[in-house]
Parts: structure tokens; C-alpha cells; sequence
């Protein structure tokens, strides 16, 4: 975490830390990756924790979960 902070001060981003890393990884990855393996990665207790913290709007969990069904149920 210091390495990060202090790389990101370096470059005049103070505001980069290393949970800024884990958002940008999950966020660059949901749509390849799925929403079910992605809230498991980052060891969310529920799907919506994840939808809430990742989607930014782009779906409802209900839609989402009427489209990955066969997922979550499977």
C-alpha cells in the first residue's frame, strides 16, 4: 500500500492507493470475466455488495440476474 501511495504522489495523484487497483482491475474485467467471478474474487459476502460497488449504473441486479440465471443457479 505505501509503495502505491507514494508512486502515486510521485507522479502528482495523490488520490491513487491500492484499492484504486483492485476497482480498476474489476471494473476493466466484468464484462469479460462475469459478474458472479468477479464478486468471488474480491471476496464480497454478497452479489450486491459487488453490483453496487462495480456497475455504476449500467444494470439493475434484477436484470442482471434474469440474464445470469442459469449461472448462479448452476
Amino acid at each position: 500500500h505505501t509503495l502505491i501511495k507514494r508512486a502515486g504522489q510521485k507522479i502528482g495523484r495523490p488520490d491513487i492507493h491500492a484499492h484504486v487497483l483492485r476497482h480498476t482491475f474489476a471494473t476493466m474485467n466484468i464484462n469479460r470475466l462475469g459478474l458472479p467471478k468477479i464478486s468471488k474474487y474480491l471476496g464480497h459476502s454478497n452479489i450486491n455488495v459487488t453490483t453496487t460497488f462495480y456497475l455504476h449504473g449500467k444494470a439493475s441486479l434484477e436484470e442482471i440476474l434474469t440474464n445470469n440465471r442459469d449461472i448462479l443457479e448452476g
